[in-house]
């Protein structure tokens, strides 16, 4: 099966554990979506430092470098402050008309989708993410979660994560492979095991 045709179900998936999990433990976990207005390799090391990763973590991140990794940069010290300047707005995402009507209409999809699966971000990244998914000895390192994110958050095509990240397309396969197994078996749905094993029999022949 094409990875790509997998990643509806991966998000679905995602984000029925992470309400299931908000449910259990009584908690609403503040979103991430003020980052969307930063620049996505800045919002990368950001999300990286938000997960509690070191500098020397985070420099794994192509393109970073040590200042960049510990927010010291012009560059990051700009993506902060566009971070801070949105969480005091009060209307932000939300453009006022005269500016939604100048903007190109494939950009406002994505925007919208962006909004819509933020809460994949979370799931992923940082204290309240999902248990089965930070899981190290799973093989979910935080690149692997990044790139998650960039998939399914971000809606980035795996070229474009391939160029974000150097890295190969196997890493891809496998950061899906593992997040799809995790969040199939166990949520015990019958239907999504059924996917599963599909998937499974697709990859192996």
């Amino acid at each position: 099966m094409n990875p790509s045709t997998r990643l509806p179900f991966l998000r679905y998936a995602i984000a029925r554990r992470f309400a299931h999990q908000q449910r259990n433990t009584f908690t609403v976990t503040p979103g991430l979506h003020h980052l969307l207005a930063v620049p996505i390799h800045e919002r990368l090391i950001l999300l990286a430092r938000i997960d509690g990763a070191t500098p020397h973590q985070v420099r794994r991140i192509p393109q970073c470098s040590i200042e960049d990794a510990n927010c010291r940069s012009d560059v990051m010290l700009d993506a902060v402050a566009t971070w801070r300047s949105t969480m005091q707005d009060a209307y932000w995402p939300f453009p006022t008309p005269s500016n939604w009507r100048f903007q190109r209409e494939a950009s406002v999809e994505k925007g919208l989708k962006q909004l819509i699966w933020t809460d994949v971000a979370v799931a992923l990244i940082g204290d309240a993410a999902l248990p089965e998914l930070v899981q190290p000895f799973l093989g979910l390192t935080l690149q692997r979660r990044l790139i998650l994110y960039c998939l399914m958050g971000e809606d980035m095509r795996r070229e474009a994560v391939r160029r974000q990240f150097r890295c190969s397309d196997w890493n891809i396969r496998e950061a899906m492979r593992i997040a799809i197994h995790v969040t199939g078996y166990s949520s015990g749905s019958v239907s999504e095991a059924a996917s599963l094993r599909q998937t499974n029999v697709s990859d192996s022949s």
